[in-house]
């Protein structure tokens, strides 16, 4: 006698989203990595700590300015090394010679509020990181200005 062919087992109907999840989920995780490891790099020292100090970037042998150094690194160098979007770079004492010519606490003052200079460029509040201490930024504007005159 024949034996009936067993017959395959049935499937479950798969939904959409039991199909696509696993590539869905796996794309958006390496998007994710992506993004924040090329801005975000991990770093296993700071910049502060780092040696030797780039030239152009002393370390002084003041504690105060040495803080105003790695705030300076870590916040201002965006925009002062380059020079970018007007901003005064590090140490050139043409671009500063009318800035220092006035009250350090101005420049901290518009350091710490902002400011939109005559050509229209803006110095953002705080360099834009609202985080930072009105000392913190004091400190920068001090190490930025003692290596600009």
């Amino acid at each position: 006698m024949l034996e009936p062919s067993p017959q395959p087992a049935a499937k479950e109907p798969t939904s959409f989203m039991s199909r696509f999840n696993v590539p869905i989920l796996t794309l958006l995780l390496s998007l994710f990595s992506t993004s924040c490891s090329e801005t975000n790099p991990p770093e296993t020292k700071t910049r502060e700590t780092e040696s030797p100090a780039p030239p152009e970037y002393p370390v002084p042998d003041d504690p105060a300015l040495a803080l105003g150094r790695g705030i300076w690194i870590e916040n201002c160098e965006t925009c002062h090394g380059p020079g970018k979007a007007g901003a005064p770079r590090f140490g050139d004492t043409a671009a500063w010679a009318k800035r220092v010519a006035k009250p350090l606490d101005e420049l901290v003052k518009n350091a710490i509020q902002g400011f939109e200079g005559k050509a229209g460029y803006e110095m953002p509040a705080k360099g834009g990181n609202p985080d930072l201490t009105d000392q913190q930024v004091t400190s920068a504007v001090h190490y930025m200005v003692r290596h600009s005159k």
